[in-house]
């Protein structure tokens, strides 16, 4: 595989022309362009006129003037499609030329950079879009310079912080994939703020789109793999550092911004200043319209300008000192020519000539400039605002400042810098005082006009001009602040940490990024360097000499040494890590010479300033001077003005990338914007372009077209369209062996600013490679911290938060919700030493290198940390609060009663640290870092290893931990290699592989003592693609309109296609959000059924026909199984939720759980009589699921009322004579030999008739909710066992049913590609299975239908039940009665669909489903027996056009309907469909443009859809079909009792079945004897020495707190105490004053034998009588919880009041008792002690902590 390609502006400005010219060549004949404004200056850095007329280009016209004449027939638009405003233009330019021209036109449209739905829908709108052709002009980045690209958007910082507009995050995110696909993943992402954030993430979501994605050709897998000629991508919010743009830049770049502003590498200075225009040549082409004298002339200031190339990033201060060098020089080069002697040497002068000329016209105008900067600069105003500005920024008293800005107002200075200075204040420090602000408001809104109200108003908005007592003001509090919320930058804490002000700066010769602004360090950049010159900046920060630090570089290890500061800054922080396959990275390091410099691309979001472009190349010219890091340089030079305008704003770039370059040789100082540097050889090249020759030119050159306008306007009105200035090389100049440089790119609306290559700084990080964890794990090198004594890898916790929060359901608040709380473990940053291996003691135990409680965040409280481990238990199928009964199996015999609580506290740990980011999987000693005490590791141990195993942790599309090539190179001699094939390539088998695959890898050492190696996993598919019963077929019709995201499919989904709720458990929860990140619509419930007139049912009628089902099956729930629940313990619950662990010390005669039950006496099992557990509580159905037919699920007593009482209840008017004790009796329908589900249904419904008067409607009613039933079986319900039916009750998920966008095959797909593909092959037809039985040992193998024979140690079958009823292949020997029994009960049915695309949408696009009812044959019949044929058919569609990206409608054929399909042919199914959707929608529906029907029974590689319990099913028949025979192990849906017919069931059968694979290759897991050592024994002593000792140090300092604390105690007494909040709710007290009320109501009409109301039926009844209860019954109740509220609000207010006193006295009497009695450290603290070793990692307790006193150093 071929190493990735050096990046280079070059290939992205050769791409951008071709994609250009190739759009117009696409237009034939001559045309004319309409560009809108912001556009002109981008395209003529890339291409110039002449090119364009070369293909063509007639004349061009700008679209915002709205003048463009009809003098052609083609006319192309090209304009940005994210803007409205410009769709509207083209549609009125469009009608205005229909208009005024006699002759059509052909119109076509080029959005930039893509096409969206707004802007086309616009163009509908005003009826032009079928005029046009649209097309797509991929412009992202716009090279500025060979540093520094831009998005060049100029609405970009409103739109991100003032609008809210995520629009150009998305655009940079996209541009960066770009980037990767191209030239390989970022290998390490890191940044700042919460925009930063949020594009790092939307990154990871567009790598797992590709990943997903069906385009895996190489050039994308180039793409998936880390690259070897970038180091990094620093991502720095332009939120986090407000302050810095807001002061004056002092560069000469920046200057030049200021005062005559540059904008696409152009400035328009009036003539005046830098002289003419010079004229073209006599008998070049003029622009047309164009006048040959004007006032303003563009000047180009970029890096083809040699002297401007040397004078734009140093400090203005000694510009005018570099000019005169040059003039003399100038002068000596020209006076040279008196000294020629012969012709040779004449003609070398003669050649020279133009140059000279050249550089003498760029010194007149930069001459021009800078006498006109220096106008500008010795104004009194200038002076007053830079010395307020410095003061300010320095940290001097704000109200000292105002006097003077108040003069500003009064002098009436421009109102841009009165209000910069106020956002200067506000900003640094945390807002201006309340009366002080509203003070100057006055001021301004009188001085310069009440209009200016919206500005003020968007500044707030900003939180620009904040009033220091608002919320949003406020700073991240310091250490020791009693202040306890911030969310605004800390500069007063920041100026010291990170030295934001450097007295000492040498403009000369500069030696730190404070040159730029004379002494301010930018703290944006400063960050950069907090990331790649650690070794400087620590050097700085301590008071050293940044002239002698002896290295400015150091490795990347993202914010490691700089936390603390960092977390002063405003916003999120992350360091990511992207890897990709081991092979493809290890491949092509070998093909990159590891001596080549890499890049580093450091992003802005929000825009840039010419100061902070200057700031960044410094740093990139000091690293290369120190020999560090190397990086590409991009040819652009880009200008980012960054100022507050009177609109509120600040300067339209938005984002920029700077790819910092090493060997730029600028240096800056303090004061300047911006430095650029390019090499000689490149300006000299490019030189001539930019400058025209003067008239006495010796030699008559070509004059170049880089002033020649390219866009004219006709006169108009006396109106004339500005000119653009376009560069005058098509083609870039080339330089020779140019070094690495590093890339600014201004991706939002910044400009790209070309940088100096530079080299590394210090010593690069290297490429993480394979370290060894204890425990017989392999972990590939990751972001990783340690324990304090540099003993342990873990990875931070940031890094695991980052993914929380996107696995939460965002609109369910009953849902369990991960909470993305901060989570700070409190081990310290990973130092290089490797953790040392476990090893074993006394023959079983091992020993570990980490510390207790390494893994439990010390910033959250511990009621927060337990509820975040709960609900990580709750959302992976486990119980937080009792044992899993496999847990139960394993530990009985260990832990005793008490200990439960303990290991229940470990075990949601762990599962808290794998759902916070399942990106990253739970390395064992972070698993072990949950234990609290050294004597719970081997407990931690084995819990991790039972959750990894059963695949509660470290599942899915993870990174597993990888086999390490070098030690499998090492190992002498052949060795033993089993392999392991997986049958079916469905959600079971790739599941199953993927996760026998990471379970190997984990436990690979295990193998390697057996002698072997690592299995391997082989996939066999019959088909000829992945997925089995998930199929998502691409449709062939396009959307005119695409409305899915980019690279998506248009897809039908044949086979499964919801998921069930994402919340309590789901794993695909896991994979789909937190893993694949695939977008998904959420399914509104909200249904509506129309009947068989068209019509839409009362909904009062539909829930009374609803509630008179569900109590039907509540009915025939009496006669379910009554399975005996396993065997558990459950742990203190009260001590669980509040994160604590048991506290008394258990005896050592304790008994065991397993003693305590075996000594217990056991109870005779329950059977399965109803008639014995009546009134046992059970799971019953209360409503219907509309999505998936499934019921909803109560606890309660089924059948408790009699059949009229429930009528009556539910609003239904029983029969004359009939009273409420009428009821229905069943007894005998269930006696009979075949009662089925659908057999006692039937009879119920027939004897309520006797009750009711029930209608032909009513029938039809109940009938499609019946029907609603057999879709959620795939069967008819009259096949359904009347006592498994719902076998899986109460294992339902929580949280919406959502669809995946764009395909739910995208899901196995993932399976098979992330991280890496597996070993599947395709159209393998197995026909005979060979397996070893448990008494024979016959060599396993599996035959296919092409004769291929694929021999296995261990064979797991995906068969679906379908085929192995037919018995269509062969297992040899033949499968045991036992399993053979099962497969023939568990039934296996049919569901089909019909899905219908249209051309345009003719329903209701706000409703997710709506049903229809059949008529029977007898539309008037009230026998239930005719319905049943009918009401399965298109009785329920589902509109997936929010999916599909189609307008689409699925229609089911459920229960009969489904096998009457199999045998119709499609245009009868489709007529049948049409009939009824014009029964609703009348009839102007149209014919479907595309038309799929499914066929599942006929699929000969399933045999149906899913499995559902026959009429003979037995309770345990699904454990039965997953039990494995000898070696061949079983899975898939129908092997999962709990969850069967579903996706995700088959993914947790395959989970389980790469458990049994992996426990029948190394056994057990294994369980030291005893498991927890006791306190008082002699193993105790054995555990205390596996603990480090602990540090004199810090032995001291706990001391020394604990007796500051007693003294504080002792002085004030108790801080007080948190009132209690009994949390007042009306209708808790209306439920207490009524609950034996409603107690009476549930006892009546009770059937005989029901006993009396649970809880849960009384709780019910309130809840209804409150519903239903008046405003005046309510009205003393909410009274009373009002009054309750504000009696709670005072005790509140008078709490803080006095715990604020408190916290002061007490803060005040610490500092005076520790002056008094200061601790003295002991003779046995050494100088290196670990404590000092540890001064960043470690946290010491109590109030040293918060006291504001500073770490050590």
């Amino acid at each position: 595989m071929a190493p990735h390609v050096g990046f280079g502006t070059d290939l992205i400005k050769d791409k951008a022309r071709k994609d250009l010219l190739y759009l117009l060549q696409g237009v034939r004949g001559k045309k004319n362009l309409v560009i809108e404004k912001s556009l002109a200056g981008p395209l003529g850095i890339f291409v110039k006129f002449s090119t364009l007329q070369d293909h063509g280009v007639d004349k061009v016209f700008f679209l915002e003037n709205g003048n463009a004449d009809v003098s052609q027939r083609n006319v192309v638009f090209i304009a940005r499609g994210e803007t409205a405003r410009h769709a509207q233009s083209i549609a009125d330019h469009i009608r205005r030329m229909q208009r005024e021209s006699q002759t059509g036109h052909e119109f076509s449209v080029f959005w930039v950079p893509r096409r969206t739905l707004v802007s086309e829908k616009i163009l509908e709108e005003a009826g032009v879009l079928g005029d046009t052709n649209i097309a797509e002009f991929p412009l992202y980045f716009i090279p500025l310079e060979n540093d520094l690209l831009s998005l060049e958007l100029d609405e970009s910082f409103g739109d991100l912080y003032l609008r809210k507009d995520p629009t150009p995050t998305f655009l940079l995110a996209r541009a960066l994939m770009l980037i990767q696909q191209k030239h390989g993943l970022f290998p390490r992402i890191t940044g700042k703020g919460d925009n930063a954030k949020k594009l790092a993430d939307l990154l990871a979501r567009m790598r797992q789109e590709l990943i997903a994605g069906e385009d895996t050709t190489e050039s994308n897998k180039l793409g998936l793999t880390p690259s070897n000629t970038i180091e990094s991508l620093i991502v720095v919010d332009r939120e986090v550092d407000y302050a810095t743009p807001l002061l004056t830049q002092l560069t000469y770049e920046g200057l030049i911004d200021e005062v005559v502003g540059i904008e696409h590498n152009q400035a328009d200075v009036d003539s005046s200043i830098v002289g003419a225009a010079p004229q073209p040549a006599q008998g070049s082409q003029k622009a047309v319209g164009t006048p040959t004298q004007l006032r303003k002339r563009k000047i180009q200031l970029d890096s083809s300008d040699k002297l401007y190339d040397q004078l734009r990033d140093t400090n203005f201060a000694i510009v005018g000192n570099l000019l005169n060098k040059v003039a003399r020089r100038l002068q000596t080069d020209y006076d040279s020519r008196h000294g020629t002697k012969n012709t040779a040497e004449l003609r070398e002068f003669v050649n020279k000539l133009p140059g000279y000329q050249a550089e003498q016209q760029s010194l007149k105008i930069h001459t021009g400039l800078a006498e006109e900067i220096l106008k500008h600069t010795r104004t009194d105003q200038f002076s007053k605002l830079l010395e307020v500005q410095q003061n300010i920024a320095a940290g001097a008293d704000p109200s000292s400042q105002h006097d003077a800005i108040e003069e500003l107002i009064a002098r009436e200075a421009p109102l841009s810098e009165v209000l910069r200075l106020l956002c200067l204040e506000s900003c640094i420090s945390g807002g201006i005082k309340p009366r002080e602000l509203e003070n100057f408001k006055r001021m301004i809104l009188q001085g310069y006009g009440y209009q200016h109200l919206l500005t003020l108003d968007a500044l707030e908005k900003l939180q620009l001009l904040l009033s220091r007592t608002s919320p949003m003001a406020s700073m991240i509090p310091m250490s020791g602040s009693s202040v306890n919320t911030g969310t605004k930058t800390n500069y007063t804490y920041l100026r010291k940490q990170l030295r934001l002000i450097v007295d000492e700066v040498n403009e000369q010769d500069p030696n730190d990024i404070a040159y730029v602004y004379s002494g301010y360090a930018p703290l944006s950049v400063r960050l950069v360097q907090c990331i790649l010159q650690k070794q400087y900046l620590a050097s700085i920060t301590r008071g050293g000499n940044a002239n002698h630090a002896t290295g400015m570089g150091g490795a990347s290890q993202g914010w490691r040494g700089f936390d603390e500061p960092v977390k002063h800054v405003r916003g999120q922080t992350f360091d990511e890590v992207q890897k990709g396959e081991d092979k493809a990275v290890k491949a092509r390091a070998l093909l990159t010479s590891s001596g080549e410099k890499k890049m580093v691309f450091v992003v802005f979001l929000g825009g840039i300033t010419f100061t902070e472009i200057a700031a960044l190349r410094f740093i990139a010219k000091k690293e290369e001077g120190f020999g560090g890091r190397l990086s590409w340089i991009l040819d652009a030079t880009g200008e980012i003005p960054f100022h507050v305008t009177i609109k509120g704003r600040l300067n339209k770039h938005s984002s920029a990338i700077a790819d910092l370059d090493p060997d730029d040789h600028s240096y800056i100082s303090k004061s300047s914007p911006e430095v650029t540097r390019l090499k000689v050889s490149d300006m000299a090249a490019t030189m001539d372009a930019q400058i025209p020759q003067p008239d006495d030119m010796l030699m008559g050159l070509q004059e170049l077209d880089s002033q020649f306008a390219i866009f004219e306007s006709p006169h108009l009105d006396g109106n004339q369209s500005t000119p653009c200035v376009v560069s005058n090389y098509e083609e870039p100049v080339m330089t020779i062996e140019e070094p690495a440089y590093t890339i600014i790119v201004d991706s939002t609306g910044g400009r790209v600013l070309p940088k100096k290559p530079h080299t590394q700084m210090g010593s690069r990080s290297k490429s993480s490679g394979t370290k060894s964890t204890p425990g017989g794990y392999k972990q590939p090198g990751r972001p990783s911290k340690h324990a304090s004594d540099s003993s342990m890898y873990l990875r931070p916790e940031s890094a695991r938060d980052s993914l929380a929060s996107s696995m939460i359901t965002d609109h369910d608040d009953n849902s369990s919700a991960l909470s993305s709380v901060s989570s700070k473990g409190t081990s310290p940053p990973a130092s290089s030493r490797e953790p040392t291996k476990s090893i074993s003691q006394n023959g079983s135990r091992q020993t570990y290198d980490v510390r207790p409680k390494v893994s439990i965040p010390t910033d959250i409280a511990p009621s927060e940390y337990a509820r975040q481990c709960i609900a990580a238990a709750e959302s992976s199928r486990l119980n937080p609060y009792s044992l899993h009964p496999e847990e139960h199996a394993l530990l009985r015999s260990h832990l005793s009663h008490s200990q439960v609580t303990n290991y229940l506290n470990i075990r949601n740990g762990i599962l808290r640290l794998w759902t916070r980011n399942p990106m990253i999987g739970v390395m064992r000693d972070e698993a072990i870092g949950c234990a609290k005490d050294v004597r719970w590791f081997d407990v931690a141990r084995i819990c991790h290893e039972w959750l990894a195993r059963r695949g509660y942790i470290n599942y899915g599309c993870l990174e597993h931990i990888g086999a390490s090539r070098e030690t499998k190179k090492s190992r002498p001699g052949k060795r033993k290699q089993r392999t392991i094939a997986v049958i079916g390539a469905g959600m079971a088998g790739l599941g199953c592989a993927r996760q026998i695959e990471g379970l190997v890898s984990q436990f690979q050492d295990s193998f390697h003592a057996m002698g072997e190696d690592p299995p391997r996993v082989i996939v066999l598919e019959g088909r000829d693609r992945i997925g089995g019963r998930v199929y998502s077929r691409a449709f062939t019709s396009k959307s005119k309109y695409p409305t899915l995201n980019y690279g998506s499919r248009h897809t039908a989904e044949l086979g499964g296609m919801i998921i069930t709720g994402f919340d309590r458990g789901n794993p695909l929860n896991i994979i789909v959000r937190g893993q694949l990140a695939l977008p998904y619509h959420s399914l509104r419930p909200e249904t509506t059924i129309y009947d068989a007139t068209g019509r839409p049912v009362d909904t009062n009628r539909d829930q009374y026909a609803e509630k008179l089902f569900n109590y039907i099956l509540d009915r025939v729930s009496e006669y379910k199984f009554k399975v005996s629940a396993h065997s558990t313990v459950d742990g203190d619950k009260s001590l669980l939720d509040t994160g604590r662990d048991t506290s008394a010390e258990i005896p050592r005669t304790t008994k065991t759980i397993s003693e305590v039950e075996d000594s217990s006496t056991t109870l005779p099992q329950s059977t399965l009589n109803p008639a014995v557990h009546a009134d046992e509580v059970q799971m019953i159905p209360v409503s219907s699921d509309r999505l998936t037919g499934r019921p909803h699920l109560e606890p309660g007593v089924p059948g408790v009322h009699t059949a009229a009482y429930k009528a009556k209840e539910i609003g239904w008017l029983l029969k004359p004579g009939v009273g409420i004790e009428s009821d229905l009796d069943l007894e005998r329908a269930v006696s009979s030999k075949y009662a089925t589900l659908g057999t006692v249904f039937d009879e119920a419904i027939r004897q309520y008739a006797r009750i009711v008067d029930f209608t032909p409607l009513d029938l039809r009613l109940i009938n499609w909710h019946v029907a609603n039933l057999e879709y959620s079986n795939a069967i008819t319900c009259n096949k359904l066992s009347l006592g498994g039916w719902d076998l899986d009750a109460g294992n339902e998920w929580e949280g919406k049913h959502t669809m995946v966008t764009g395909g739910y095959q995208q899901v196995p797909r993932g399976l098979l590609y992330c991280p890496q593909p597996l070993s599947v092959r395709k159209k393998s037809i197995a026909k005979r299975i060979v397996y070893s039985h448990e008494h024979t040992n016959i060599p396993s193998k599996i035959e296919c239908e092409d004769g291929e024979a694929i021999e296995a140690d261990y064979i797991v079958s995906t068969i679906p039940l379908g085929v192995l009823k037919r018995q269509e292949i062969q297992f040899e020997p033949p499968l045991p009665e036992w399993k053979m029994g099962a497969i023939q009960r568990v039934g296996f049915g049919v569901l089909n669909k019909v899905i219908l695309v249209y051309k345009e949408p003719f329903w209701d696009q706000n409703r997710d489903i709506f049903g229809t009812l059949r008529n029977p044959a007898n539309r008037f019949s009230l026998e239930q027996a005719d319905y049943f044929s009918q009401r399965g058919r298109f009785f329920q569609w589902f509109n997936c056009t929010k999916t599909s990206g189609l307008p689409t409608l699925l229609g089911l054929m459920a229960g009969d309907a489904a096998f009457y399909t199999e045998k119709t042919p499609d245009d009868e199914l489709i007529a049948e469909a049409t009939k009824v959707l014009t029964s609703v929608f009348g009839p102007s529906v149209p014919t479907p443009i595309e038309a799929v029907v499914t066929r599942w029974g006929r699929d000969t590689f399933s045999r149906g859809s899913y499995s559902y319990t026959g009429p003979n099913f037995r309770p345990d028949d699904y454990e039965v079909m997953a039990r494995p025979v000898g070696n061949l192990f079983f899975a898939g849906e129908h092997t999962c009792g709990t969850h069967p017919a579903t996706v995700h069931g088959a993914y947790i059968s395959g989970l389980r079945a790469a458990s049994e694979v992996l426990e029948a290759m190394i056994g057990p897991i294994d369980i030291p004897q005893p498991l927890i050592l006791p306190k008082d024994s002699a193993l105790k002593r054995k555990a205390e020495a596996i603990q480090s000792p602990k540090d004199p140090k810090q032995a001291r300092l706990e001391a020394y707190d604990i007796e500051i604390w007693n003294a504080i105690y002792t002085k004030l007494g108790d801080r007080p105490w948190r009132p209690a909040n009994n949390y007042a709710n009306p209708y808790r007290m209306y439920s207490k004053d009524k609950w034996d009320e409603a107690k009476r109501k549930c006892e009546e009409g009770r059937r005989p034998g029901k006993g009396k109301p649970i809880p849960n039926e009384v709780k019910k009844m309130v809840t209804k009588m409150w519903k239903e209860a008046s405003g005046d019954v309510k009205q003393p109740y909410n009274e009373m919880a009002e009054a309750q509220k504000k009696v709670y609000a005072d005790a509140m207010a008078e709490y803080n009041t006095k715990a604020a006193e408190w916290d002061k006295e007490a803060l005040a009497f610490r500092v005076e008792y520790v002056k008094e009695h200061p601790s003295v450290p002991g003779p046995d603290e050494r100088v290196d002690s670990q404590s000092r070793r540890d001064r960043r990692a470690k946290r010491i307790g109590g109030y040293a902590e918060d006291s504001g006193s500073e770490p050590e150093h």
